[in-house]
Protein backbone atom coordinates (compact mmCIF):
# COMPACT_ATOMS: atom_id res chain seq x y z
CA UNK A 1 0.00 0.00 0.00
CA UNK A 2 1.82 3.66 -1.00
CA UNK A 3 1.04 6.26 1.60
CA UNK A 4 -0.61 9.03 0.41
CA UNK A 5 1.02 12.22 0.14
CA UNK A 6 0.42 15.29 2.03
CA UNK A 7 -1.38 16.58 -1.63
CA UNK A 8 -3.77 13.84 -0.99
CA UNK A 9 -4.74 13.69 2.16
CA UNK A 10 -8.06 15.58 1.63
CA UNK A 11 -8.40 13.50 -1.83
CA UNK A 12 -10.13 9.69 -1.09
CA UNK A 13 -10.22 7.14 -3.65
CA UNK A 14 -13.79 5.13 -3.95
CA UNK A 15 -12.75 3.21 -7.21
CA UNK A 16 -12.77 3.04 -10.67
CA UNK A 17 -14.92 4.72 -13.44
CA UNK A 18 -15.21 4.68 -16.74
CA UNK A 19 -12.05 5.02 -19.05
CA UNK A 20 -9.90 3.83 -15.74
CA UNK A 21 -10.36 6.79 -14.08
CA UNK A 22 -10.11 7.18 -10.17
CA UNK A 23 -13.53 8.39 -8.74
CA UNK A 24 -12.62 10.02 -5.67
CA UNK A 25 -14.21 11.87 -2.45
CA UNK A 26 -13.33 15.66 -1.87
CA UNK A 27 -14.34 15.87 1.82
CA UNK A 28 -13.37 19.73 1.69
CA UNK A 29 -15.44 20.60 -1.11
CA UNK A 30 -18.39 17.71 -0.74
CA UNK A 31 -18.09 17.01 2.84
CA UNK A 32 -20.91 14.70 3.24
CA UNK A 33 -21.21 10.76 1.44
CA UNK A 34 -23.46 8.24 1.51
CA UNK A 35 -23.59 4.88 0.02
CA UNK A 36 -27.01 3.34 -1.06
CA UNK A 37 -27.86 -0.10 -2.39
CA UNK A 38 -30.07 -3.30 -1.49
CA UNK A 39 -28.63 -6.03 0.88
CA UNK A 40 -25.47 -7.68 -0.28
CA UNK A 41 -24.30 -4.84 -2.98
CA UNK A 42 -20.91 -4.18 -1.03
CA UNK A 43 -21.58 -1.25 1.11
CA UNK A 44 -19.79 -2.25 4.49
CA UNK A 45 -17.44 -3.62 1.95
CA UNK A 46 -16.69 -0.30 0.59
CA UNK A 47 -16.94 1.43 3.81
CA UNK A 48 -14.05 -0.55 4.84
CA UNK A 49 -11.77 0.82 2.52
CA UNK A 50 -13.42 3.95 2.87
CA UNK A 51 -12.20 3.90 6.55
CA UNK A 52 -8.95 2.53 5.88
CA UNK A 53 -7.58 5.05 3.16
CA UNK A 54 -9.07 7.85 6.01
CA UNK A 55 -6.88 6.03 8.59
CA UNK A 56 -3.82 5.71 6.07
CA UNK A 57 -4.52 10.01 5.75
CA UNK A 58 -4.57 10.75 9.83
CA UNK A 59 -7.92 10.86 10.55
CA UNK A 60 -10.02 10.32 13.60
CA UNK A 61 -12.87 7.86 13.24
CA UNK A 62 -16.05 7.22 14.83
CA UNK A 63 -18.07 4.69 13.91
CA UNK A 64 -21.51 4.05 14.57
CA UNK A 65 -22.80 0.45 14.12
CA UNK A 66 -26.14 -0.49 15.06
CA UNK A 67 -26.16 -3.72 13.69
CA UNK A 68 -23.16 -4.51 16.07
CA UNK A 69 -21.46 -6.73 13.98
CA UNK A 70 -20.06 -4.46 10.67
CA UNK A 71 -16.99 -2.90 12.62
CA UNK A 72 -15.99 -5.43 14.68
CA UNK A 73 -12.61 -5.74 12.94
CA UNK A 74 -12.10 -1.82 13.94
CA UNK A 75 -13.33 -2.19 17.16
CA UNK A 76 -10.40 -1.10 19.62
CA UNK A 77 -11.14 -3.11 23.21
CA UNK A 78 -12.02 -6.16 21.14
CA UNK A 79 -8.49 -6.07 18.94
CA UNK A 80 -6.36 -5.53 22.27
CA UNK A 81 -8.40 -8.15 23.95
CA UNK A 82 -7.45 -10.66 21.27
CA UNK A 83 -3.70 -9.74 21.37
CA UNK A 84 -3.96 -7.52 18.46
CA UNK A 85 -2.79 -4.43 17.67
CA UNK A 86 -5.46 -1.44 17.71
CA UNK A 87 -6.09 0.38 14.03
CA UNK A 88 -4.65 4.21 15.19
CA UNK A 89 -6.92 7.06 14.43
CA UNK A 90 -10.78 4.80 15.63
CA UNK A 91 -11.90 6.61 18.68
CA UNK A 92 -14.80 3.64 19.16
CA UNK A 93 -16.91 1.62 17.24
CA UNK A 94 -20.17 2.22 19.15
CA UNK A 95 -22.89 -0.98 18.86
CA UNK A 96 -24.82 0.01 21.94
CA UNK A 97 -27.80 2.43 22.34
CA UNK A 98 -25.84 4.49 25.06
CA UNK A 99 -22.52 3.63 23.13
CA UNK A 100 -23.93 5.52 20.07
CA UNK A 101 -25.09 8.31 22.19
CA UNK A 102 -21.86 8.91 23.41
CA UNK A 103 -20.36 8.39 20.17
CA UNK A 104 -22.65 11.71 18.77
CA UNK A 105 -21.74 13.44 21.76
CA UNK A 106 -17.85 13.23 21.29
CA UNK A 107 -18.55 14.03 17.66
CA UNK A 108 -20.49 17.25 18.20
CA UNK A 109 -18.12 18.41 21.27
CA UNK A 110 -15.70 17.70 18.91
CA UNK A 111 -17.08 19.80 16.02
CA UNK A 112 -18.06 22.74 18.59
CA UNK A 113 -14.34 22.74 20.13
CA UNK A 114 -12.87 22.80 16.51
CA UNK A 115 -14.96 25.32 15.34
CA UNK A 116 -14.63 27.92 18.36
CA UNK A 117 -10.30 27.19 18.35
CA UNK A 118 -10.49 28.33 14.45
CA UNK A 119 -12.52 31.27 15.15
CA UNK A 120 -10.70 32.51 18.05
CA UNK A 121 -7.36 31.95 15.58
CA UNK A 122 -5.97 29.77 17.53
CA UNK A 123 -5.17 26.80 14.77
CA UNK A 124 -6.17 27.02 11.21
CA UNK A 125 -8.30 24.61 9.54
CA UNK A 126 -5.32 22.81 7.92
CA UNK A 127 -3.64 21.87 11.39
CA UNK A 128 -6.67 19.91 12.47
CA UNK A 129 -6.71 16.26 11.26
CA UNK A 130 -9.96 15.56 9.81
CA UNK A 131 -13.08 13.67 11.48
CA UNK A 132 -15.00 11.50 10.07
CA UNK A 133 -17.73 9.75 11.64
CA UNK A 134 -19.66 6.79 9.73
CA UNK A 135 -22.52 5.69 10.24
CA UNK A 136 -23.55 1.63 9.03
CA UNK A 137 -27.69 1.55 8.86
CA UNK A 138 -28.37 4.89 9.29
CA UNK A 139 -32.00 3.99 9.34
CA UNK A 140 -31.89 1.29 12.14
CA UNK A 141 -29.42 4.06 14.17
CA UNK A 142 -32.46 6.18 14.56
CA UNK A 143 -35.18 3.59 15.24
CA UNK A 144 -32.86 2.29 18.38
CA UNK A 145 -32.06 5.27 19.71
CA UNK A 146 -35.72 6.72 19.29
CA UNK A 147 -36.65 3.87 21.55
CA UNK A 148 -34.65 3.96 23.60
CA UNK A 149 -35.09 7.92 24.38
CA UNK A 150 -38.16 7.06 26.92
CA UNK A 151 -36.65 3.27 27.82
CA UNK A 152 -35.90 2.03 31.20
CA UNK A 153 -32.67 1.05 29.92
CA UNK A 154 -31.54 4.50 29.07
CA UNK A 155 -33.25 5.61 32.83
CA UNK A 156 -30.45 2.96 34.46
CA UNK A 157 -27.86 4.14 32.10
CA UNK A 158 -28.38 7.82 33.24
CA UNK A 159 -29.10 6.32 36.94
CA UNK A 160 -25.22 4.61 36.77
CA UNK A 161 -23.72 7.82 34.96
CA UNK A 162 -25.16 9.79 37.88
CA UNK A 163 -23.33 7.45 40.69
CA UNK A 164 -20.26 7.69 38.35
CA UNK A 165 -20.44 11.46 38.95
CA UNK A 166 -21.66 11.06 42.74
CA UNK A 167 -24.67 12.15 42.21
CA UNK A 168 -27.70 10.03 44.11
CA UNK A 169 -29.24 8.16 41.33
CA UNK A 170 -32.34 8.24 43.30
CA UNK A 171 -32.80 12.49 42.09
CA UNK A 172 -32.58 11.50 38.43
CA UNK A 173 -35.73 11.41 36.58
CA UNK A 174 -36.85 9.22 34.18
CA UNK A 175 -36.64 10.26 30.21
CA UNK A 176 -39.76 11.44 28.66
CA UNK A 177 -38.33 10.65 25.13
CA UNK A 178 -36.54 13.59 23.98
CA UNK A 179 -35.45 12.70 20.56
Amino acid sequence: VLMPGRDQQMIIPLGVGDGGQVVSWQPALFPHLMAVGPTGTGKTVFLFGLIISCLLRGWVIVLLDPKELSFRGFDPEALVGRGFAPWGGIVSVATTEAEMEEAIGFFHSNMRNRYAAIKGFEVSEDDLPPVLMIVDEAGELVERLNEYQSSEEKHQDLQDRAERAGVDAKDVAKPKGVK
